[in-house]
């Protein structure tokens, strides 16, 4: 199965849409006999990016109330929620069902991109990638996993 993030004018930032699709599908994989899941991303014409993190910026302005999304979520309060449980259940359901995840990571992977591809077993990175957790300076703390596994990554050739 292929999982395309597809939001190429924001750097396929992660949206509550995306992690909530995620959420659903993820679970699926299991009784849908899927051995092996590719992650990837539509590519910008100009800026190489897999993932350029949680669309931070739609966040901040749900929390202003400039942002409706239409379906009674709260961005603000659900999306960093969701998205961190949507990380713990992936890492668990990859584990516990021999799921082999790829994620193929050109150019820019900052947050939410780091933890929607960490838990795999297998991340290809091109010569283009830059690896980021910039929510740091936000005053985020960042915990998509990424700080976990990071040490513990062994890289090959």
């Amino acid at each position: 199965m292929t999982v395309t993030l597809n939001k190429p004018k924001t750097l396929n930032s992660l949206t509550q849409a995306m992690v909530a699709s995620l959420n659903v599908v993820l679970p699926a994989l299991p009784s849908n006999n899927v051995t092996t899941l590719l992650v990837k991303s539509t590519p910008h014409p100009k800026i190489k990016a897999f993932c350029a993190g949680g669309d931070v910026r739609k966040v901040y302005d749900s929390g202003l109330g400039l942002v409706d999304e239409g379906n009674g979520s709260k961005c603000t309060e659900d999306f960093f929620f969701d998205e961190y449980r949507m990380n713990y259940k992936s890492s668990q359901l990859l584990d516990s069902h021999g799921i082999s995840q790829v994620s193929i990571w050109d150019g820019i992977v900052m947050g939410g991109g780091v933890g929607v591809s960490i838990h795999g077993a297998y991340r290809i990175a091109t010569e283009n990638t830059v690896l980021a957790m910039p929510e740091t300076g936000i005053g985020l703390f960042p915990d998509v996993g990424g700080m976990w596994w990071l040490p513990r990554l062994e890289v090959s050739k």
